[in-house]
């Protein structure tokens, strides 16, 4: 099984520490370049890495008003209604097998840039096994952002629409409504990803089987495909992160910063998810040592 090596966490000094404000703005989503957590803020290209706060004393402060974090105007959610219904916000990017007229898109330059690329459609093991699609060079970005434990590409496409299309047919077979907060990992991922991809190409009309990768495939050969995916985690007390608090309404809370996976970050009282409060602002405040 091939495995996506967690980052790196180092020991922290033993002197007494305080507690400092590090980063403040309107918050806009946790991103996983190069495989590490980054919290990125509106009209600010420079995101925080989160690796390095783990295991640190954490203050997470939010304000109630709320911005879009497209146009940054207020708004009672994000992405305003002003800018919903364009690309990127758009149900053609959302749900391309459906609502995609890719031949005659009225997005061109946008269909050049995002769409017109090769893509995969791949099953991830959360609370439950998923389908998706992204870009083929952005998979592993695309899981972590998503918080899966494993993944499998299923299949591959010349461009968003086709695998829009073969994510439909997959989607009609899966009950994969799974949650974005924190969650208990299956008991057994790799038999679960297996069942579903047997699933998944029994439900591929035989126009599109052509997409599948390695069709004629073993099971033995396809879990040997499985990626299982690692956070950065420092958990000394075993806190199940299931049974704290959800920061997600505005205030303050303080907590030890234990695990980063998917959007959320986990503390041993609270669990922050960064896509709730997406166009919020923030202060992020931490332990340092002087």
């Amino acid at each position: 099984m091939e495995n996506e090596q967690q980052t790196s966490l180092g020991e922290f000094p033993t002197q007494s520490p305080t507690i400092s404000t590090i980063r403040t703005g309107v918050a806009q989503s946790l991103d996983w370049s190069r495989a590490s957590p980054r919290l990125y803020f509106v009209d600010d290209d420079d995101p925080l890495a989160l690796s390095g706060l783990v295991g640190r004393r954490t203050r997470i402060t939010v304000e109630d008003e709320r911005f879009c974090t497209n146009c940054g105007k207020p708004a009672e959610w994000s992405p305003c209604s002003d800018c919903q219904g364009t690309p990127p916000m758009a149900e053609c990017v959302y749900n391309p097998g459906v609502s995609c007229t890719y031949q005659n898109c009225p997005y061109p330059e946008f269909k050049q840039e995002s769409c017109a690329h090769d893509f995969v459609v791949y099953l991830v093991v959360k609370d439950r096994v998923k389908v998706g699609i992204t870009r083929a060079g952005r998979r592993t970005k695309r899981w972590k952002g998503q918080g899966a434990t494993h993944a499998l590409v299923l299949a591959r496409a010349p461009n968003r629409k086709l695998a829009g299309v073969i994510e439909t047919c997959c989607a009609s077979h899966l009950d994969d409504s799974a949650t974005s907060d924190w969650f208990s990992p299956l008991p057994e991922p790799e038999a679960d990803l297996l069942d579903a991809a047997a699933v998944c190409r029994d439900a591929l009309p035989s126009r599109l089987r052509t997409c599948l990768c390695a069709p004629e495939e073993t099971d033995a050969e396809r879990e040997a495909r499985i990626i299982e995916l690692d956070y950065p985690e420092r958990n000394p007390n075993n806190t199940d992160f299931t049974k704290v608090d959800s920061f997600s309404e505005p205030g303050e809370r303080e907590g030890r910063l234990c695990a980063v996976r998917g959007s959320v970050l986990a503390t041993d009282t609270f669990t922050f998810n960064v896509r709730t409060h997406a166009g919020r602002h923030i202060t992020i405040a931490t332990e340092r040592w002087t």
